[in-house]
């Protein structure tokens, strides 16, 4: 080796290591750009050589959410602010060769929703014990919600938390998989999906009943006491909080909050009634009469047409006692959104 030689060899090194990087398996996706690689023009990052495998079918792959599997066909249905499980997986594990995966690129954005409907990265959570995934840094600087690939270990499958807060339809997600190829290079599977996020459905309303038991306490002989939500109702406030505010029963008999949701005031809903109470049904014999939403409930199931009359009236008790059915009964009646019961 002559003098010149070793300069030209320190010279070349220095070269090479000024040129980027690149790797078949790189530690996350090269770009945060919707679309499947083919559609990120003339830089494809790493995966220049790549060839699409088509969908992630194709590849014996699935993504689902809340543990149903989206189809690209339709669109998915989901509720604003639930915590979904997201889990992109093979659908051969025990084919290790063609059956893992090793770059990932999952990225939400908007398509019918609009340009103008403002997404957050916090719409995914990686789990801190997860070191396989991460959000992508790209996304991630832009406020897009992405998430991608940490290594280069082969996967079998990633799960990370999705939780859209408001409703928006028209959502789209964008899911790329990536695997080594028998012959070098890689292959590449995408799907798009939609992905609608509604409200909650209100939630039902809420009979209680006023002869139904709930557990009360354990007497010193270990035996069971229960009581029923009329006992409870008449109370005093003081003790109706106490009592609504136990949390662990004992027996066969549920809480008190569970079972008086009226009376305890935990219904999940604003629309609710107590079996027992009454309202002015009409005057006989020159006095008022009156009927409770039991009796008002029969009625529906013995004579419907006579019930729904009922629930029209609008009458008021003379006595200034009890409110028209409609408004006492406004479960039975389908009337919810009037006083509610007295």
């Amino acid at each position: 080796m002559n003098a010149f030689t070793v300069p030209a060899i320190v010279l070349v090194l220095v070269q090479l290591s000024a040129l980027p990087f690149t790797s078949a398996s790189p530690g996350q996706a090269g770009h945060c750009n919707r679309g499947a690689i083919s559609d990120q023009g003339a830089y494809t990052g790493p995966h220049n050589s790549s060839q699409g495998g088509g969908s992630l079918e194709d590849g014996s792959y699935q993504i689902t959410i809340g543990g149903v599997a989206l189809d690209d066909l339709i669109s998915n249905s989901f509720i604003a602010g639930i915590d979904y499980n997201v889990r992109l997986e093979t659908l051969i594990p025990e084919d290790v060769d063609a059956g893992y995966f090793k770059g990932l690129l999952i990225r939400l954005d908007t398509e019918i929703a609009g340009s103008d409907t403002n997404l957050s990265a916090d719409y995914f959570t990686v789990q801190p014990s997860d070191s396989e995934i991460k959000k992508h840094p790209f996304c991630w600087a832009d406020n897009i919600p992405a998430i991608t690939h940490s290594g280069r270990v082969k996967k079998a499958a990633i799960e990370f938390t999705l939780n859209v807060p408001e409703p928006i339809l028209g959502l789209r997600l964008d899911t790329t998989v990536v695997r080594n190829k028998d012959n070098g290079g890689s292959n590449w599977y995408y799907n798009k999906y939609n992905l609608d996020f509604s409200d909650p459905p209100p939630p039902p309303p809420c009979i209680e009943e006023s002869d139904k038991k709930f557990y009360w306490k354990t007497s010193k002989k270990g035996k069971f006491k229960n009581k029923r939500c009329n006992w409870l109702a008449k109370k005093d406030v003081d003790e109706i909080e106490d009592i609504c505010a136990m949390t662990e029963p004992e027996g066969s008999r549920g809480l008190a909050k569970d079972v008086c949701q009226v009376t305890c005031e935990t219904c999940p809903s604003d629309c609710f009634q107590i079996s027992s109470q009454k309202f002015f049904y009409k005057i006989k014999k020159e006095k008022p009469l009156y009927k409770d939403c039991d009796w008002l409930e029969f009625m529906f199931r013995k004579s419907p047409d006579k019930a729904s009359k009922i629930c029209t009236q609008k009458n008021l008790d003379p006595t200034g006692e009890y409110p028209p059915a409609m408004d006492g009964c406004p479960v039975t009646c389908g009337t919810c959104g009037g006083v509610g019961p007295q």
